[in-house]
This record gives C-alpha cells, sequence and structure tokens, in this order.
C-alpha cells in the first residue's frame, strides 16, 4: 500500500518544481517583466484550487483503492503535460492568444497534479485513532515536496540542464512515480506509464537542448541566472539577448557606433585617466573592453550576476582579451551584495550599462537605496555612467544623490562636480581620437566622429528648474519602473 505521505510529497515536488519551470518559460517569452511572475502565480494557484476541489469530489466517490488508481493517472497525465504543453504554448502567437492559451495551460499543469493533496489528506486521516498527527504528517510531507522541489530545480536542474531538458526529466519523474502507484493495482497501467517514458527518453533527450527557445541564435547559453542567446548581427557586431531581451552587441568600432558606444568614450574626457573602474553588468564585454582602452587605468571591478556572459564573451578575442587583462577582477556576484561587503572600494569610474528599466529586478539597480550605495563608492572628483534606458524617472531618482547630473541620448553622468568643461578643453578631440583597443584605432585616422560626439547635446538636468517634472523617484519599496512604468503582458 502506498504511503499518503509518500503521494503528498511527490505531488507537492513536481507540482512546485513545473511552477518554476513555467516562471523561466511564461517570463522568457514575455521579455523578463515582473508581471509575467504575478501571472503564474495567479494561473498556478486557480489551476491548485480547481484541481483540490475535484480531488475533494473523487474522496467523497471513490473506494481507497480507486482514489490511488486516479493519482496514477493524474500523474501520468502530469508527465505528458511536461512533454507537450511547453511546446503548445511556445507555438501560440505572442499576444493575447498566448496570454490566454498560457493561462489554460498552466491551470491544467497545476490542477492535474493537485487532485492528489485532497486524495493523500484523505488516506492519511481515514482510520486513524489520533486524526491530528496522519492530518500534520501528510501536510508536513507535501510542504517538504514543495520546499524541495524548487530547490532541485531551480538551483541544480537549470544550472547542469537547459530549461527543455528540466520539462523531460520532470515528465520522466512523473511516469516513474504514476508507475509505483499503479504497479500494486494496474500492473498494466503500470506497464503503459514505463512504455511512454521510454520513447520520450530515447527522442526528446538527445534533441537539440535549446530548441524550446531558441529563435535562430548562432549561441544560447542557459544557467540558472537566466537565458544568454547570441544572434548574427553581420559588420555592426553580433547582437546579445538576455532572457530574450535586447542586452547589447559586439560591436567596438567607433565609426560604425551600432551600440552607442560613444557614450562610454566619452566618459574618457569627462574624467580623464581613471585608475579605479567599476562596470556593473559585463552582458557581452564590449564596455569592458573599451574600459581597458583607457589611459591610466590600474585596476577593474567587474560585477556581473550571470556567468553564462562569460563563456558568451569568450567567443569574441577582443572581449577575451579584456577578461584575461591583468587588471581585470572578474566578480560573478549580485552588485549590491559586493559592493556592501567592500565598503573600501573607491572608484574614479563607475559604468552601469545595465538592462530596460522595466525588467524584472530592475529596481535594485535603479533605485534611490543603490545609487547612494554606489556614491559611497565614488571617489570625489569620480564619475557614474549609466543607462536610463529612456526612463526619465531614473534620472529624477539620480539627481537626488549627486549634485551635477547631466544627459547625454538615454545616458546620465552623475558626480560632485561640474565635469561639462572638460568637454571644451583643446585636448579633448585628440583624447577621443586616440583611444585604441588592444593596438587598433577605435576611430578611422581622419574620422569626424570624434568631433560630433563632443558637439551632441550634453545637457544639465536641474530637477529645481522643473526638467524633471512629473517624473517620480525610484525606491526599494515603491518599485516604479517595474510595474507601474514597466510593460504589460500584452507589449
Amino acid at each position: 500500500m502506498i504511503r499518503p505521505t509518500y503521494l503528498s510529497f511527490s505531488s507537492g515536488l513536481i507540482s512546485l518544481a513545473g511552477e518554476i519551470l513555467w516562471m523561466r518559460l511564461f517570463g522568457f517569452v514575455n521579455y523578463s517583466t515582473p508581471k509575467a511572475v504575478g501571472f503564474v502565480l495567479f494561473a498556478y494557484l486557480l489551476g491548485i484550487a480547481m484541481g483540490a476541489a475535484l480531488g475533494k469530489r473523487y474522496c467523497s466517490r471513490l473506494r481507497d483503492d480507486e482514489l490511488l488508481q486516479r493519482s496514477g493517472y493524474c500523474l501520468t497525465l502530469s508527465g505528458l503535460a511536461w512533454v507537450l504543453l511547453p511546446w503548445l504554448f511556445v507555438l501560440l502567437p505572442h499576444g493575447i492568444t498566448q496570454l490566454i492559451g498560457g493561462a489554460l495551460i498552466m491551470i491544467f499543469s497545476a490542477a492535474v497534479l493537485a487532485v492528489i493533496f485532497p486524495i493523500a489528506h484523505h488516506l492519511g486521516v481515514r482510520g486513524e485513532v489520533r486524526m491530528g498527527k496522519g492530518f500534520s504528517s501528510v501536510y508536513a510531507a507535501n510542504v517538504m515536496g514543495a520546499t524541495l522541489g524548487p530547490i532541485l530545480i531551480g538551483w541544480v536542474g537549470l544550472q547542469w540542464f537547459t530549461l527543455q531538458q528540466c520539462f523531460i526529466l520532470l515528465a520522466l519523474a512523473a511516469f516513474a512515480l504514476a508507475a509505483r502507484f499503479l504497479h500494486h493495482l494496474k500492473p498494466r497501467l503500470s506497464m503503459l506509464c514505463i512504455a511512454f517514458s521510454i520513447p520520450i527518453a530515447v527522442i526528446c533527450l538527445p534533441l537539440e537542448p535549446h530548441a524550446l527557445i531558441d529563435l535562430g541564435s548562432k549561441q544560447v547559453i542557459e544557467t540558472r541566472q537566466g537565458i544568454i542567446a547570441v544572434v548574427e548581427g553581420g559588420q555592426e557586431g553580433d547582437f546579445v539577448y538576455g532572457g530574450n531581451v535586447y542586452d547589447g552587441r559586439t560591436n567596438l568600432d567607433g565609426d560604425i557606433n551600432s551600440n552607442g558606444i560613444h557614450r562610454i568614450l566619452i566618459t574618457n574626457v569627462l574624467k580623464p585617466r581613471p585608475q579605479r573602474v567599476l562596470v556593473v553588468g559585463m552582458s557581452i564585454g564590449t564596455w569592458l573592453t573599451l574600459a581597458t582602452a583607457f589611459e591610466g587605468v590600474e585596476h577593474i571591478d567587474v560585477i556581473e550576476i550571470n556567468p553564462g556572459y562569460k563563456q558568451a564573451a569568450l567567443a569574441y578575442p577582443p572581449q577575451k582579451h579584456a577578461m584575461q587583462d591583468k587588471r581585470v577582477n572578474l566578480v560573478f556576484d549580485d552588485a549590491r551584495r559586493w559592493l556592501r561587503l567592500h565598503p573600501e572600494a573607491k572608484y574614479d569610474l563607475i559604468l552601469m550599462n545595465t538592462t530596460w528599466h522595466w525588467r524584472a529586478y530592475s529596481t535594485l539597480l535603479l533605485s534611490q537605496d543603490f545609487f547612494r550605495l554606489v556614491h559611497q563608492h565614488l571617489k570625489p572628483e569620480g564619475l557614474v555612467a549609466l543607462n536610463t534606458t529612456g526612463s526619465m524617472d531614473v534620472a529624477q531618482t539620480a539627481s537626488q544623490v549627486f549634485p551635477y547630473i547631466y544627459k547625454l541620448n538615454n545616458f546620465i553622468y552623475g558626480s560632485e562636480s561640474d565635469l561639462q568643461p572638460r568637454l571644451h578643453q583643446a585636448d579633448a578631440e585628440m583624447r577621443l581620437a586616440s583611444i585604441k583597443v588592444q593596438g587598433k584605432d577605435v576611430f578611422k585616422p581622419g574620422s569626424e566622429m570624434p568631433r560630433e560626439i563632443l558637439q551632441m547635446p550634453f545637457l544639465r538636468i536641474d530637477p529645481v528648474a522643473g526638467a524633471l517634472a512629473g517624473h517620480e523617484i525610484i525606491t526599494d519599496d515603491n518599485m516604479l519602473v517595474e510595474f507601474r512604468r514597466g510593460l504589460s503582458l500584452l507589449q
């Protein structure tokens, strides 16, 4: 006889492990917006409620052996769902169809396993002299499974396997448990579960491991921190996407300037000869490569949360050379945690070419709280350059921390003193034109680009003058850019 606690533990483990996978897939398809997380949670909880209601009805109508048989059926359906439904979801056209279809798919995924918990509870307390003991044992087992599932799949599974492979492994686990539960009741059905799992293992596991999320990329890297895709970009440099969102290009040619590298090159004029540099967010390594070319640089700390970017950057010789530079200290960590653990680190130049302001967790890099932490690590004459990605709320927030704020395109530059006059110094154009990356000129000889960069509007942002009227301060508490200013799921 199958122990109810075992049934409860197994259903909790597979269900919550599956939720983590749906979080990853649904979030990827919807550009890593925070609302995607809430939507998956809504669909999953609704599915759990519906499945539990159906399980309760079974408990009032069926015998114990029939209840165990239904549990086996549910696990078998769950196994089929983990194989087929992710593919059905990604094939749906993006928009309202995919949103509604995704909700129905996730509701089914959760409901088919949620049927099992009322059955486990019913069997666990039936015949018990001490009903409280049976009740608590079933609940404890379910909580343990629901806790262990996300840890196993999120911390271990997604680190060593791709998202597609994790769905397959979850399906195989569901089939194996179904076979175990049905073995004593319906041996033929048990063999049927095994028959399902063998061709799935043989056919699906050897498939292209990134096929589920690959959009014609030349390189795809999956880690537990996220999904990175590199797409062919021709002479203007390859594209890199993090979480299905544009995250930079490999171009290092100042005349092509397809990735707006003038926004970092100008810092070589605003802050000449920076000795210590901090780069928050490496991505494909283009900005790090340019920073190593600045005259006077002695040390560069690079903080990147996803180690997969290192693997992606190694495919490009200039970026690989920059990462191997003896002056570069590459750290894979959360920027906040690292800065708090290193209060003594002070920098002349801090570069933050971070991701879009509307993405999940962007508040951690764009809030007033983080800017204050960055300010503590900036030397008195230091400069911080950061990407607003078009959000003037970011500029408003930075203006509350740095006395001088300037804007160039979608970048802002903050400091304790007025650095703008340096753009008009006699050697400013020469400083730009003379930048070399590993011996190669960033600008072609005689190029007009250095002069054009210096003539671009470099505007002082004065919050007192009303330039930021209508824009608000981002804090850790209001998460303004992620929710009130964030993208909807239909964009």
